[in-house]
């Protein structure tokens, strides 16, 4: 792929391919290449059509790697006459789409993004499901009680922060340079930003994350790593902070709890009654069984079974069971106390150990089933 890219970068230098400009006095670009998928660039003529072929075909012949015209789709721009597309497609070989589709699971729109594209990845309210879990659970690590998934929210304001401090700080990858020709003429300066409506998205989020983050390339210290910002005393060595960052930044560090050295890494201070919680819940997901089977004993230990105590507590039926009469089908209920359920426990459990067995709380109960599991 290398090759291939030397060999466009030499006919795009000797003027006979000519890519597209993201601004008016924006960089070419002639290729994309991610792994082994590559975007080609270029005016809607058969001579360019004809050197894009010509450079495919020589890098065929070097590397025996041949294009694909199954899979090869063509992109014709909202503004190409209808005839240069009847000339491209036959000679080129090529099935005309009007979009990418799909790549890697994403969409890859030739044109803006809007609330249409995503309509399909959208709930409406007849699809909407109760949900009995709060996602600020699912989202903390499983030690801790959580699914361990990704906040996307935060995920994407790491994202556009990592990006914005490449902008900032001069980084000379090629997508900063087009954005800064397209819509910074004049270069970064301070957190002034002029924002248009008509800006992409991208921009637009990348401007506000600019204004609201205060960069200081000072703190752009390679050799630095977060242990030294404790002090001997393993506190957060606040006057280092002070000289760099605002006062609100500053006080939110403070809130967590520093870093510790670890024997072989470095790892967040942890309480002990956090550290025999997190013993409980890492219990849970080393269990030997299915997968589904330890999602549902968390569903347990969580209070998210939709028991009718809990429809009750959304005032959607009454809570009693229903084979028991008038008694509250609480979890407990469910999985042991019922008498549809304690039959099948008294038919598997010892005689002996029965008396034990059915009189503890729901935490101590799974604590006796889950050495059995």
């Amino acid at each position: 792929m290398d090759k291939l890219s030397h060999l466009i970068l030499d006919v795009v230098d000797n003027k006979r391919w000519v890519g597209i400009k993201v601004s008016r006095k924006g960089h070419l670009v002639s290729h994309l290449m991610f792994v082994d998928d590559l975007l080609l660039f270029g005016k809607a003529i058969e001579s360019q059509v004809a050197n894009m072929m010509e450079v495919l075909d020589v890098s065929y012949t070097a590397s025996s790697q041949l294009i694909s015209k199954k899979k090869t789709r063509i992109l014709f721009s909202s503004n190409t006459l209808v005839g240069i597309r009847r000339k491209i497609v036959p000679w080129s070989g090529l099935r005309e789409v009007d979009d990418l589709g799909l790549y890697l699971g994403f969409l890859s729109p030739a044109r803006a993004l809007g609330s249409a594209t995503f309509s399909s990845l959208l709930i409406s309210g007849e699809d909407k499901k109760m949900h009995t879990v709060r996602w600020q659970d699912i989202y903390k690590p499983k030690r801790l009680g959580g699914l361990g998934l990704k906040h996307l929210v935060k995920m994407n304001e790491a994202c556009l922060s990592k990006r914005s401090w490449k902008l900032q700080s001069g980084e000379e990858a090629f997508w900063c340079k087009l954005l800064k020709k397209k819509y910074n003429k004049n270069g970064i300066k301070g957190n002034t930003k002029e924002v248009k409506a008509y800006d992409s998205s991208l921009w637009k989020n990348l401007a506000k994350e600019l204004c609201n983050v205060a960069f200081n390339p000072d703190l752009c210290v390679t050799d630095t790593v977060l242990i030294d910002l404790v002090d001997i005393n393993g506190n957060w060595n606040c006057n280092v902070f002070k000289e760099h960052l605002p006062r609100q930044c500053v006080q939110q560090i403070r809130a967590i709890a520093p870093p510790i050295r670890n024997s072989s890494s470095y790892e967040l201070r942890v309480y002990s009654a956090h550290v025999v919680h997190s013993r409980q819940w890492s219990r849970i997901w080393k269990i030997l069984v299915p997968e589904r089977i330890r999602y549902h004993v968390w569903m347990i230990h969580v209070q998210g079974l939709k028991t009718n105590q809990l429809l009750f507590q959304r005032k959607l039926r009454d809570p009693f069971c229903g084979h028991c009469n008038n008694v509250v089908e609480s979890p407990l209920r469910v999985l042991r106390d019922c008498r549809v359920s304690m039959n099948v426990w008294m038919s598997l459990v010892p005689h002996i150990h029965h008396s034990s067995y059915f009189s503890t709380d729901l935490e101590e109960w799974m604590d006796l089933n889950l050495p059995i599991l």
